[in-house]
């Protein structure tokens, strides 16, 4: 271990004493980053991290969408950069993920001249907004100055739920849209993105014992983030397909298929 590292663990006490405000969890840090980052010669070969000692379910997760299909793609698509006319086509539509801005599709103006707005603050200031008013639409700047109001600064870490007031407009969002009543902010939970609120919800949904298998159904063709998340959490991804008869509802398949009947009866109830 690194004798400065070895130093600030040794006087944990006083550093939590000194360090007004800030948790022990540096110290933790610090001695995982001496375990990565440490003298090579004074580790043994079974402490460093290898494909033989990696945890076997992320060496079992596959996520399709950057395989070797992309991986492919992406040598052709150098090909046609270093060597314009060296093969048979001219362009390359990578559709492995949804991803409708890469194929010329425009973006929502608001939103970004929100943010744009909330990231230079100073274009919200008394000096500058005459100025701003002649970039920006009135109702842009009214909901920047709203969100800039609402957190002490865009750099700043937020509630672990989200931003309070984001979340009010959700609420009013859902309460007009779903006419369910009254619906409570503090029951709602902002994330980054779609995958992660599937991740969480998964986490929350599969038990992770060593004899548990919980399967999830999930529609095919899956999205790849299901079928890896499934094989993280030590569960069992359960298929079935749509039926096109019904609009793409749910049909009497999804009981009935073998695929789906095999993949039920290896996991736990």
């Amino acid at each position: 271990m690194p004798r400065l590292v070895r130093s600030l663990l040794t006087r944990s006490s006083t550093l939590r004493d000194t360090m007004v405000g800030i948790p022990s969890k540096p110290l933790a840090t610090l001695f995982l980053l001496s375990r990565a980052f440490g003298s090579t010669a004074a580790r043994t070969a079974a402490e460093r991290l290898h494909i033989g000692n990696m945890n076997t379910k992320v060496l079992g997760a596959s996520y399709a969408v950057r395989g070797p299909v992309l991986d492919r793609a992406l040598e052709l698509q150098h090909e046609l950069s270093d060597n314009p006319g060296s093969l048979p086509f001219d362009e390359i539509v990578q559709c492995n993920i949804g991803n409708p801005q890469s194929l010329g599709q425009l973006p929502l103006s608001f939103h970004r001249q929100v943010l744009s707005l909330i990231m230079a603050p100073e274009l919200l200031s008394d000096a500058n907004l005459p100025m701003t008013s002649k970039l920006f639409n009135a109702d842009t700047i009214e909901r920047a100055k709203r969100y800039a109001a609402s957190v002490p600064s865009m750099g700043a870490y937020t509630h672990s739920q989200g931003i309070h007031l984001v979340r009010e407009e959700i609420k009013e969002f859902i309460e007009a849209r779903d006419g369910v009543g009254v619906v409570d902010p503090e029951q709602i939970f902002l994330t980054n993105g779609a995958s992660e609120g599937v991740r969480i919800t998964m986490q929350c949904m599969m038990r992770q014992g060593d004899n548990d298998n919980d399967g999830v159904l999930v529609p095919i063709p899956q999205y790849p983030l299901y079928s890896a998340s499934c094989a993280l959490m030590n569960g069992a991804l359960v298929p079935y397909y749509l039926a096109e008869e019904s609009g793409w509802g749910l049909g009497a398949s999804i009981t009935t298929s073998p695929s789906t009947t095999a993949a039920a009866s290896t996991t736990a109830a």
